[in-house]
């Protein structure tokens, strides 16, 4: 009867412990959202229109995009499916987006301004487009380091 008496008291110790949440235990609730995104891992972009370095980055990608084009007219977004960014040492932003051909030749001189080509019209074209662009901000430095179109 005595062993189970220290048992007891050990387990019920143990439960106290983890209840009060032990700093040895390691405590879930603890988790790092206070102190920022985690490291590594993607997080969705919920508002990509009003996210300026989203914005600034999918600018960069689609200019580059139009740059090794061979096409005569230039593209540009359409619409955003999805969007995502993710912390490393600097930052990946993750797009997929719907890109159309427009009237302006590249290079255009605002892409913006550019009318998207009517559906109707020969030659108009869609493409879903995915794009990774890694930022380091504090170093001014935008690369697009990965872009698949179909």
């Amino acid at each position: 009867a005595e062993m189970a008496g220290a048992r007891g008291a050990a387990l019920a110790a143990v439960m106290l412990l983890v209840m009060l949440g032990s700093p040895a235990l390691g405590t879930p609730e603890l988790s790092s959202e206070e102190e920022g995104p985690i490291v590594g891992a993607p997080e969705e972009i919920t508002d990509p229109e009003k996210d300026g370095g989203l914005q600034r980055a999918l600018r960069f990608a689609v200019a580059e995009y139009n740059r090794e084009s061979n096409d005569r007219f230039s593209s540009r977004v359409v619409r955003i499916i999805s969007a995502r960014k993710q912390v490393v040492s600097g930052l990946n932003y993750m797009m997929e987006v719907e890109i159309a051909r427009t009237t302006c030749t590249n290079p255009p001189s605002n892409l913006q301004s550019c009318p998207i080509q009517p559906r109707s019209q020969v030659g108009s074209k869609r493409t879903i487009c995915n794009f990774t662009v890694y930022v380091i901000p504090w170093e001014n430095k935008m690369e697009l380091t990965e872009h698949r179109c179909h």
